[in-house]
């Protein structure tokens, strides 16, 4: 039917609801859709409000979306206010408790239609079991189509710092860098693995894209950890770059382990949306202790000594 003009991977499983009242300066419209489907992805209960009377305009977006794996599912609301400001709140709570929250205020410039002057008045961002705040930056700036991004936001969690800097040379191309502090990464570490330990993790990155060809993304994100363990397994440090350009994804690795004079080398190189491709790895290893691999290896089965 209609539905499948929207999106070949769009399934409507059930009845949707429209209702639509205009009275001279005066618009009501609701939207009601149960249940449908886009890929692997199940929406349920999105409810779609949008109201208006006069220069008075109150948009209202909840819903409830399930990954495809079943594991978890993140509940949406949005709400918009438009008069002569408009105020936007942004609320995803998934069902693992992990919490976005934004609150934007955003007035029309007076002397330029496409120039807006915007604040943060809220931001918390969850990042691997941590929430990370608004706390610095400028979080007062002019917002246009071509430069809709502040100059730079600092957030700060309990496990460390984030840094986003906008860097965009020219009107096409926009650029943000990345930095960020991990002091204390349990958090992170703990989403893989409760025997898993780092010292401290800092990352450099630039992500970049174009504004008239969005599929034109390219990344450059460059990561240090530092006292690693896991189980018997011991690094001093270990450096990790990762580049991706054009759907291609490459993964460079580096670690050491200065006591037993371990290094280890790898690359990855895959294009993961080709389905036609395979992830290609090469490894090199050095001096690998023979306990390490008790990580691995079946106790009941096998004993090193």
């Amino acid at each position: 039917g209609w539905a499948a003009l929207l999106s070949e991977d769009f399934i409507l499983e059930d009845t949707a609801s429209f209702r639509v009242t205009s009275e001279k300066s005066m618009l009501e419209s609701q939207c009601f859709l149960p249940k449908w489907q886009l890929g692997g992805t199940r929406v349920t209960g999105t409810s779609f409000e949008l109201n208006g009377q006069g220069d008075v305009i109150d948009l209202s977006l909840i819903s409830s979306i399930q990954m495809e794996d079943d594991t978890n599912s993140t509940s949406i609301n949005l709400q918009i206010h438009g008069d002569s400001k408009w105020n936007a709140a942004l609320a995803c709570v998934s069902q693992k408790h992990d919490s976005l929250q934004i609150e934007l205020e955003a007035t029309p410039s007076i002397d330029s239609d496409t120039v807006w002057h915007c604040a943060f008045n809220r931001m918390t961002i969850p990042v691997a079991g941590d929430h990370f705040h608004l706390t610095e930056g400028e979080t007062n700036w002019l917002a246009s189509f071509h430069n809709p991004f502040p100059p730079r936001l600092v957030l700060k969690g309990e496990s460390g710092e984030i840094a986003l800097t906008n860097t965009s040379a020219n009107n096409k191309g926009k650029a943000v860098d990345v930095h960020a502090d991990i002091h204390s990464p349990e958090s992170w570490t703990r989403q893989f693995s409760s025997s898993l330990h780092i010292g401290s993790i800092n990352i450099d990155g630039t992500l970049a894209w174009r504004m008239d060809s969005p599929n034109d993304f390219s990344a450059l994100v460059a990561a240090r950890a530092e006292s690693i363990a896991y189980e018997t397994i011991h690094l001093d440090e270990l450096d990790a770059s990762i580049t991706w350009n054009r759907g291609h994804l490459n993964v460079f690795s580096k670690a050491k382990n200065a006591t037993s004079e371990t290094t280890l080398d790898s690359r990855l190189s895959w294009r993961p949306f080709d389905k036609k491709d395979v992830p290609k790895l090469d490894a090199t290893f050095t001096n690998l202790p023979i306990l390490w691999a008790e990580s691995w290896v079946d106790s009941s089965m096998l004993h090193l000594e």
